[in-house]
């Protein structure tokens, strides 16, 4: 049995895979929940962020950051809005754009200036 006067390293060698796989476990959790979506990161961002169709040439665009808790029941509000292209008084449509992001990090991210939303909803 090897102890660790045998292997002085060994216990660092331990705590540094542990602490690779904890971080593993983090960031994996951050990307399931869209915490990287607004830098388009993570396997369902295009997904979520993404409207079906494309904007209309020369639309209104409007930057709906939404969080992802509600992702369901904007997606398909905003899916029925795009559908009925809504024009404004001089007759460009409008087209609403959806970002879903986690609440926390959108905030600061809107703070820090990183993402400028036309419209957010934590």
């Amino acid at each position: 049995m090897l102890t660790e006067n045998d292997h002085p390293r060994l216990g660092s060698v331990i705590l540094i895979i542990a602490f690779l796989g904890f971080a593993a476990i983090i960031v994996a959790s951050l990307f399931s929940a869209g915490t990287f979506c607004a830098f388009g990161v993570g396997p369902d961002c295009a997904q979520a962020g993404a409207p079906v169709q494309a904007a209309p040439p020369g639309s209104v665009e409007i930057s709906f950051y939404s969080s992802n808790t509600k992702q369901d029941w904007i997606d398909a509000v905003t899916d029925k809005f795009n559908a009925a292209q809504v024009k404004i008084s001089t007759g460009e449509p409008v087209f609403v754009r959806v970002t879903h992001v986690t609440s926390g990090g959108s905030q600061q991210d809107i703070l820090s200036g990183k993402i400028e939303p036309t419209v957010w909803s934590p």
